[in-house]
This record gives C-alpha cells, sequence and structure tokens, in this order.
C-alpha cells in the first residue's frame, strides 16, 4: 500500500518531529512511537556559529621541557610506572635467588617451595576483585588540597598490574630452581621432594611457562583470544595442580621444618583459590 505524499516514514527516518518541535523516536516492533519532548527547539543557524572548545589549541604555549629528549623517553616510554613496579618486585626476588643460589647445598627445596607459593599468591591476589576497588578507592578519595605530585601518581592507580606481572614471572623464576632442587634431592634419595612431587612441579613449570610465552606484549596483541584462554584456563590448571604439589610435599617430607610449612603455605593456598571460585558462588543464575 502505498504511503501519502508528505507524510515521513517512521521507519526510514531516524526521527520525526510533530508540530510543537517534539521529536518521536524509532517505532518499536509493535508500532508504539515514544514522545521525548525538547526544553526548546534548536536552530540549524545557533550550531553553526558555535566555536568549538578545540579551536586555537595548537596555539597554546606550552612550558618548556625540562629533562633532555632521551632522559623524557627512558621514563616515560621505558621505565613507566607499570615496568617501575613490575622492576621493583622482580629485583628484589631477583636478590633473593641469588643469595639462596650463593648456598644452594645448604638450603631445601621446602624453602624455596614457600617463596614460590607467596609469588603466585601475590600475582592472584593483585588480580582478585575487591583488592583492585580498594586500591582504587583509597587512590580516588585523596583530597584535593593535597600537593599535586601524591594526586598525580594516585592517578596512575591503573598502573597496578605492574605488580601482578612481576610476582607471576619471580614465581615462575623461583619455580625454576626448585625444580633443579627438587631433582637433585629425588636423585640423592633426600627426604625433601618425592619423585610424585616432582613430577607434578614440572607440569605446573610447563603451564606457567606457557602462559609467560603468551604474555608477551606482541604475541598478546597479536593473540589476544589465546592470550586470555591460556591465563585462564592454564592458571586454573595450575592451581590445581598446585594443592597437589604442596599435598605431596607434606605428605612425603617427615621432618620439623615442615610444620613451618604447613603453617604459612596451607593458608596462602586457600586464599589464592577463593578468587577462581568465587564468581560460581555470586554471579546470579541465569535462568
Amino acid at each position: 500500500m502505498a504511503q501519502p505524499q508528505g507524510t515521513p516514514n517512521p521507519f526510514k527516518d531516524p526521527s520525526i518531529k510533530n508540530e510543537k518541535g517534539t521529536i518521536l523516536s524509532n517505532p518499536s516492533a509493535n508500532g508504539t512511537l515514544v514522545s521525548v519532548p525538547l526544553e526548546k527547539k534548536i536552530e540549524p543557524s545557533a550550531l553553526e556559529n558555535q566555536t568549538s572548545i578545540w579551536a586555537g589549541y595548537e596555539q597554546d604555549v606550552l612550558p618548556p621541557k625540562v629533562h633532555a629528549q632521551w632522559l623524557r623517553n627512558l621514563r616515560y616510554q621505558v621505565f613507566y610506572l607499570y615496568r617501575r613496579l613490575f622492576g621493583i618486585v622482580f629485583i628484589i626476588n631477583f636478590g633473593i635467588l641469588i643469595s639462596v643460589a650463593v648456598n644452594f647445598e645448604k638450603t631445601n627445596s621446602l624453602y624455596i617451595g614457600q617463596i614460590v607459593i607467596g609469588n603466585l599468591f601475590g600475582a592472584i591476589l593483585m588480580r582478585q576483585d575487591y583488592v583492585i576497588d580498594a586500591f582504587f578507592v583509597v587512590c580516588t578519595s585523596i583530597p584535593r588540597s593535597w600537593p599535586l605530585f601524591i594526586r598525580r601518581t594516585a592517578a596512575r592507580v591503573y598502573h597496578i598490574g605492574g605488580l601482578h606481572s612481576g610476582a607471576g614471572v619471580s614465581g615462575t623464576m623461583w619455580l625454576v630452581l626448585f625444580c633443579v632442587k627438587a631433582s637433585i634431592e629425588v636423585a640423592r634419595g633426600e627426604g625433601g621432594a618425592s619423585g610424585s612431587t616432582l613430577v607434578v612441579t614440572y607440569v605446573v613449570l610447563a603451564l606457567l611457562l606457557t602462559i609467560l610465552v603468551f604474555v608477551y606484549p606482541a604475541l598478546r596483541l597479536k593473540y589476544h583470544d589465546s592470550f586470555e584462554a591460556t591465563h585462564r584456563f592454564l592458571g586454573w590448571s595450575t592451581t590445581a595442580l598446585v594443592w597437589v604439589q604442596v599435598s605431596h610435599t607434606m605428605l612425603s617430607a617427615r621432618r620439623e621444618t615442615n610444620t613451618c610449612l604447613r603453617l604459612s603455605v596451607l593458608p596462602m593456598i586457600i586464599v589464592e583459590t577463593l578468587p577462581s571460585e568465587r564468581p560460581y558462588f555470586t554471579l546470579p543464575p541465569s535462568g
């Protein structure tokens, strides 16, 4: 059926005006029109005479740069805050690792395993929703009367991911040392680690190394879906295998130092597991 000439077609026009200047939005599936009243009629000529807020921004006089270009590039491009936080965590762990490596014969695998769990605990905790929200609440609650350098630093709270990646990489580095020490203890028949613990440890190491490969910025950008899949599914698998690893270590070691392991490691394992399980208990049912 042909439409009368001069009558607007509501299915083609994005909006329709009535005689009072009220805009009628697109109709819904049942053909109902929703009226949206305007406070005042807007004339096209008024829009043309307005000046853009960006007009003349190129003529603004910028203050002179204080530092040399190489120093600015080093500070703001190479060592920006994310990498500085990563560096702090990694350098501290690397320094402790060197001291342990110097006294490698006097160190047992249980002590190294505690450091591995501690780093993985920190990495998982820094991706927990409540922890991230707490950081943002604290940093956005700083009064405006505080000095600018404090507020400027707090405004870069989104760089806290450097703590997550620093702890994750450090934990993997410690796990390599744990594999070496545990392999020596199994070969010598010492009681620090068992063969089953060693097998599980090598599987965990392989999973963490796969995660680190896809974390590399170039691969993460090019294969982002694969990065997300490996980060989640391999991360959950690693958490489950760490439970198996710690359980085997506790059962196989029969020395007094194992009491300290039970007291310090077990709570961290529980806390780092809860964030992975929380969404399944807090999300509302889809039905």
